[in-house]
């Protein structure tokens, strides 16, 4: 018999700054918010109260670059800097039940670019990486339900945030696929912390995806994907708690996807 209502005012400023005809500098700032789920609320588990949960609130600032060198190359480079603050995490206890509770701040710090290439008019290269560190700035959840013990994880990186991503396409559009293309993906996941107490790490995993479409006539088009080419055993995700150790969720072997796309 609990009514929980909220309301705030999420700014957003832009700027972007020409500075000839092929180069920009742009920055933003950005305050989100973000009410708690009807779960998260209502659903307390172990939890003494969870209907005092408190909204998660954003501050984020980026600045970067973006630009073109000739006709053939683009390119965009930016850095951010995002704070988290009472974001709503999810903490085993000491008794291996699970409550939901505010973190009192987390923060995000990172560079991202990306960089595309014509290398020929049918030969394509595009390219991306990112490099981040996530982090408890203040987080001291109970260790249990009534125990004046507590656990602090302030400081810690955050788990399950890879350190890096990064990915290559390189495209090829083939004469013989009748202006289709045939494409060989790599994508990296770089390792991260299991645990928020960070005693445990994965060190992330690397695939090659294989796309392909061609056009059969002005009006169907065939399309084409073996994702894992290598065939590679990796876990998409790897948790770790001291109740149920190591749980992996396991990645998908080589699968081929075939489909038809037509309009009439």
């Amino acid at each position: 018999s609990t009514t929980r209502s909220y309301a705030h005012l999420s700014p957003k400023f832009g700027l972007t700054l020409t500075v000839d005809s092929s180069t920009s500098l742009y920055a933003s700032y950005r305050h989100g918010f973000r009410a708690p789920s009807q779960g998260q609320l209502f659903q307390q588990n172990s939890a003494a109260n969870t209907v005092d949960l408190a909204p998660v609130k954003v501050d984020s600032y980026e600045l970067g670059v973006r630009g073109q060198m000739g006709t053939r190359v683009n390119y965009q480079l930016s850095g951010y800097d995002m704070t988290i603050r009472d974001d709503i995490l999810t903490f085993v206890t000491a008794i291996n039940t699970r409550e939901a509770s505010n973190a009192g701040r987390t923060r995000h710090r990172g560079i991202e670019a990306s960089v595309g290439a014509a290398l020929t008019p049918s030969l394509r290269v595009d390219g991306s990486y990112s490099n981040a560190i996530q982090r408890y700035v203040s987080w001291t959840p109970q260790a249990a339900r009534g125990s004046t013990a507590a656990v602090s994880y302030s400081g810690n990186l955050i788990e399950a945030a890879p350190r890096d991503l990064a990915s290559v396409l390189t495209s090829w559009q083939a004469p013989v696929l009748n202006g289709g293309r045939v494409a060989l993906e790599w994508s990296h996941t770089g390792g991260y912390r299991t645990d928020p107490a960070n005693t445990h790490r994965y060190g992330g995993y690397d695939l090659l995806n294989l796309l392909l479409n061609a056009r059969v006539s002005n009006r169907t088009e065939l399309f084409g994907r073996v994702a894992n080419l290598a065939n590679r055993t990796y876990a998409e995700l790897v948790t770790y708690d001291q109740f149920q150790n190591t749980q992996l969720t396991p990645g998908g072997p080589r699968s081929v996807y075939l489909g038809v796309k037509t309009t009439w």
